[in-house]
């Protein structure tokens, strides 16, 4: 089973639409829900290729209330010197072992263009009985992940700049190697975890210092339950 990432609908009201010679299709499946602070439910998942609310860390100077200061920004980052938009869903998931030797993600790494999106959990799966099995992981204490990524902005046009991002991923921790969990295209990885007392001061050391953080920050106590929605991304045709 591939697990892919996916967004809740309400990030995705009052933007501008991307041209669709442009549009990047979604992919198969998602991985989570975002948290907008408002909400007291988890939204509908959507999918790579849309648009959802991001934290960028050149924004912002302290932690309190960093959500009345989200952008909205395409699932799958364009790097800067693109000449279109088609290889934003094959950017949306990189590990922080490799970024660095990437070039799609280099200039946005090496300028340390971090942000943060905020989640009611994610999705992967576990090999169960011969085959893999969805299964939904969030804190145990039910209060939202915050999850890291890099952002690039792209000239659509001379007039339009097209804000994108890539979340990161590290190797599991014990507690999800225990479960045995898998994410994208099933890979023993989970998504890079920031705290919400440092996440400012993580993100604003250069590139060599946060990776480093990022790949040694233990996610939170976890929850993993089996997973049974059929939410679909919501612009598949």
């Amino acid at each position: 089973m591939r697990s892919m990432i996916l967004f809740s609908k309400e990030t995705m009201t009052k933007v501008q639409t991307i041209p669709k010679d442009l549009r990047p299709p979604p992919l198969e499946r998602g991985l989570f829900s975002p948290h907008d602070g408002i909400s007291t439910s988890p939204p509908p998942l959507i999918g790579p290729g849309d648009r959802c609310k991001i934290y960028r860390n050149k924004f912002h100077h302290n932690n309190e209330d960093f959500h009345n200061n989200a952008e909205l920004a395409l699932f799958g980052l364009i790097p800067s010197w693109a000449c279109d938009a088609r290889s934003a869903t094959q950017n949306c998931v990189v590990h922080v072992a490799d970024v660095v030797n990437k070039p799609a993600y280099r200039t946005a790494l090496f300028n340390a263009q971090f942000c943060w999106i905020s989640v009611y959990y994610f999705l992967g799966s576990v090999w169960k009985e011969g085959r893999e099995h969805p299964v939904r992981i969030e804190r145990a204490d039910q209060q939202p992940l915050l999850l890291a990524g890099i952002w690039s902005e792209w000239v659509l046009n001379s007039a339009t700049t097209l804000l994108s991002f890539c979340l990161l991923t590290r190797d599991n921790d014990s507690q999800l190697k225990a479960y045995g969990v898998r994410i994208c295209q099933g890979k023993s990885q989970c998504f890079a975890f920031l705290s919400s007392s440092n996440l400012l001061k993580c993100l604003d050391h250069p590139y060599q210092k946060a990776i480093e953080t990022l790949a040694n920050t233990n996610p939170p106590d976890l929850r993993v339950t089996p997973h049974t929605s059929t939410h679909r991304p919501i612009n598949v045709t």
